[in-house]
């Protein structure tokens, strides 16, 4: 602390003071946001069949997050970050806190399968059984969104906040505006399965039944991004682009430039993949504003000291 006062203020209220305190926790804050960031990106955590969630870190090191669900499908954490798990028997959601507490968020679904969060914080569930999507709010409550999507599979969120889903009965790719309005975006595959965005809002579809991944750009347009990849199903992208692809026991690494490689093996057909969320870190406005604050208590106390 120190040992003087600046405009009549005491040493515990001074600008320099206020400002120093303030400066260093938002440093110490964004930097430990940053770290934490950094790893928390790099996590992948995947629902296998069995029942068992893992979280497989950026050195390939596998640790079970939690276990007991009922053939576990898609996977999507909220703002909090808490991992919601869909478990496609049994018809329920699973809340599962940082701290690894199980609770069941909702039930009643029939054969859950892709999850995601819209910008508001609102759950939307693909429900194979009926054909639906529902949306299930913060509270728990749940309405149905839109219907007549036949064994209805994946589910992903592009940047206008376009639900992106398919169907495995007419092997077609479905848009859903935020009103609900229902559009075809893509047709003819051969099987679907799990799909998602990369960074540059192009859209990657799983095909399962010819051992292929295939892209389809804004505009719908569809290419054979990727073959021999056996059993594809859900995929996701980490912060660099790369994509990852569960295909029987294994978890397959994709580069952006197409480079295939084992990131796990051994596990127990797993579905449903996600990485987890990164902290918030604090802007650099804040932070500035905050030095600015400590830069002016040091004028104060140096005409402080001239004039004594």
């Amino acid at each position: 602390m120190l040992p003087f006062s600046v405009g009549g203020h005491s040493p515990h209220s001074s600008p320099l003071t206020i400002g120093a305190r303030a400066l260093r926790s938002c440093l110490v804050a964004a930097g430990l946001a940053l770290a934490v960031a950094a790893s928390a990106q790099q996590i992948l955590y995947v629902a296998e069949t069995n029942g068992t969630i893992l979280a497989i870190a950026p050195n390939k090191t596998q640790t079970t997050f939690a276990t007991g669900f009922n053939t576990p499908k898609g996977l999507a954490f909220d703002s909090s970050g808490n991992l919601y798990v869909a478990n496609s028997v049994g018809g329920t959601i699973s809340k599962i806190t940082p701290g690894g507490t199980v609770t069941t968020f909702a039930t009643g679904l029939s054969t859950p399968r892709g999850i995601a969060f819209d910008a508001n914080g609102t759950l939307f569930v693909t429900n194979a059984g009926t054909g639906a999507i529902v949306k299930i709010a913060t509270n728990g409550v749940e309405t149905t969104f839109v219907n007549g999507i036949a064994q209805i599979y994946g589910i992903a969120f592009d940047s206008s906040g376009n639900i992106t889903t398919d169907s495995q009965t007419s092997k077609t790719v479905s848009k859903v505006t935020p009103g609900g309005t229902k559009s075809i975006f893509a047709s003819s595959f051969t099987s679907v399965a799990g799909l998602a965005f990369d960074s540059h809002g192009n859209l990657f579809v799983a095909n399962s039944s010819n051992s292929s991944i295939t892209e389809v750009s804004s505009l719908g347009v569809k290419s054979t991004y990727l073959t021999g990849i056996a059993n594809p199903n859900f995929i996701a992208f980490d912060a660099s682009d790369n994509m990852y692809v569960s295909a029987g026991s294994l978890i397959l690494e994709v580069a952006p430039d197409k480079t295939v490689s084992t990131f796990a093996s051994g596990l127990s057909t797993p579905a449903g993949l996600v990485f987890s969320a990164a902290s918030a870190i604090p802007e650099p406005t804040t932070c500035a504003a905050l030095l600015g604050l400590t830069a002016l208590g040091l004028v104060l106390v140096r005409r402080r000291q001239r004039a004594a």
